[in-house]
């Protein structure tokens, strides 16, 4: 049985004088916000690229969005930011289309079929498949009646897929 333990999760920021002067390079995914702006701006960073040369996402635009609802991993549509998946079987874990870096999906998978589900998740360039603590993965289990949680982040050049499972 998935223990849960209260967690609390803080983002970088900085006014926007300091993260010019500074000019760090975030760490993959890593999500800084400008502190002194309105409406708030921020950058997801790729591990490579320093502050000043990564793009800003618009918060307003990118959190989450809409609900898809779907009944395959496969082609998961980018229209709207949380996608609620009702499965029976495994399938290719892909994208309809693009999605846009600093963007992510939520995406909640149930199985709602009569036997457990070994979901592979993609592990070739350009998706990169983890744990939520970082450990590389290829594939996740979903009892019957049971649910995982998936995301997918994109950044420069790669998606970013993390699970809690």
């Amino acid at each position: 049985m998935a223990k849960n333990l209260p967690v609390t999760h803080k983002q970088r920021a900085d006014t926007s004088a300091n993260w010019l002067t500074v000019n760090p390079t975030l760490q993959l995914g890593e999500i800084g916000f400008i502190s002194d702006s309105i409406p708030l701006k921020m950058k997801v960073g790729d591990g490579v690229t320093q502050w000043n040369s990564l793009p800003f996402i618009s918060v307003e635009d990118n959190f989450f969005y809409g609900l898809n609802t779907v009944n395959t991993l496969t082609s998961l549509p980018v229209s709207k930011r949380l996608i609620i998946a009702s499965v029976t079987s495994a399938t290719t874990l892909s994208l309809a289309a693009s999605l846009p870096v600093g963007s992510e999906l939520h995406i909640k998978v149930y199985n709602t079929g009569a036997t457990a589900i070994t979901q592979p998740l993609p592990t070739t360039a350009p998706y990169e498949s983890k744990k939520t603590d970082g450990a590389n993965i290829t594939s996740v289990s979903i009892p019957v009646n049971g649910s995982i949680e998936i995301n997918i982040l994109s950044a420069t050049n790669k998606y970013i897929i993390k699970t809690d499972a």
